[in-house]
């Protein structure tokens, strides 16, 4: 017979699985009401005015997003008018989260008042230095600052400060197009640390960001006495037809080279750029002698057809009196216009021959 305690604990613990089991079926009486699925509970009205106060200010916000970008678009497709207008431009142009396209009409045209703000031209100069901008604004900027050196004092006398960052930003990027745009416009403000850069790369063959063509082709354009020895070095030591080729293109006022031309010119092996690229150095600064050095060449029945017929082009351009001052020329011609095996050698003989 069970005592007191134990009926006590035993009818509690059947109360409490009672109660338990109920609360277990309402609960799956509240969410599920038949085969279709839960119900969902109705909104009250001060939801339904909450949701849709939050949608009148979603909108209203998207909307003022348009129209400011409409308004943007507007502002940079003129120039500014107005002080107004070139602080609009300025905000535009300085946020970094802006698009390239955005920025540079900004500068474009908010620049007939930055030719005259001594604070925004410092600004746009110390963009060079920014490492949070990206190369392409900066190549941008430069171009836009080009335009200030026609016209624009402040900029005048910042010239200096500016080429300094240019050569900071030089040696900090490896972006071709922001490399030879700084490079380029150094060489041409006769910037001695642009010109000692070129030649740096070319002895030490660095051509990461430039080839030696296009090294050689920046340092022709402000080409310097004291930049022939290394290019004659170069010349002499390089594999490549092309940066020979250039190199010779190049030493048109040096002496010492006129000697390895000629040997390069005469030499069958050499490369048919290299020797054309002699035979044009020869004409423009050695006509006196040109055909003394190139007979040899054009009589040669087993020399390349193109050295010939370049040789007898050359000889034909030059004025009269330069052709018949060339020793056994006429009869060198004369007997070549009666070659049948060369047409063109032919043809070219007898033009010569009509200037004596």
């Amino acid at each position: 017979m069970m005592n007191r305690s134990t009926i006590i604990i035993s009818t509690c613990f059947y109360l409490m699985l009672l109660f338990g089991c109920k609360d277990a079926q309402q609960n799956s009486t509240n969410t599920v009401t038949d085969n279709k699925g839960p119900t969902s509970q109705p909104v009250s009205k001060e939801v339904q005015k909450y949701r849709a106060i939050e949608n009148e200010a979603t909108e209203k916000q998207r909307q003022a997003i348009i129209d400011k970008k409409a308004s943007e678009k507007e502002l940079i497709s003129n120039k500014a008018k107005t002080e107004e207008d070139y602080k609009k431009l300025k905000v535009i142009y300085k946020n970094k989260e802006e698009t390239l396209i955005m920025r540079e009409n900004a500068i474009k045209n908010a620049s007939n008042f930055i030719a005259y703000d001594a604070t925004e031209i410092e600004y746009l100069m110390n963009i060079m230095i920014d490492k949070e901008e990206s190369d392409a604004f900066k190549l941008s900027v430069i171009n836009n600052l080009d335009l200030f050196n026609y016209y624009s004092i402040i900029f005048q006398k910042r010239k200096d400060y500016y080429l300094r960052l240019l050569r900071i930003a030089l040696e900090n990027t490896l972006d071709k197009d922001l490399y030879t745009k700084i490079i380029e416009k150094l060489s041409v403000s006769h910037d001695p640390f642009a010109q000692q850069e070129l030649i740096r790369n070319l002895r030490s063959e660095n051509y990461e960001v430039l080839s030696a063509v296009e090294m050689m082709n920046i340092l022709k354009k402000n080409m310097r006495p004291e930049y022939y020895p290394p290019v004659h070095q170069l010349m002499l030591r390089t594999k490549n037809k092309d940066v020979k080729a250039n190199a010779i293109s190049m030493l048109s006022k040096y002496a010492p080279s006129r000697t390895y031309i000629v040997k390069f010119m005469s030499d069958k092996e050499e490369d048919l750029k290299v020797r054309l690229a002699c035979l044009k150095h020869l004409a423009e600064e050695d006509k006196a002698s040109f055909y003394m050095l190139t007979r040899s060449v054009v009589m040669d029945e087993s020399e390349n057809v193109k050295m010939r017929e370049a040789c007898l082009k050359y000889i034909g351009n030059f004025k009269n009196s330069e052709i018949v001052a060339f020793d056994k020329l006429r009869e060198d011609m004369e007997l070549l216009s009666l070659n049948e095996q060369h047409k063109t050698l032919a043809q070219l003989s007898k033009k010569i021959l009509e200037k004596f």
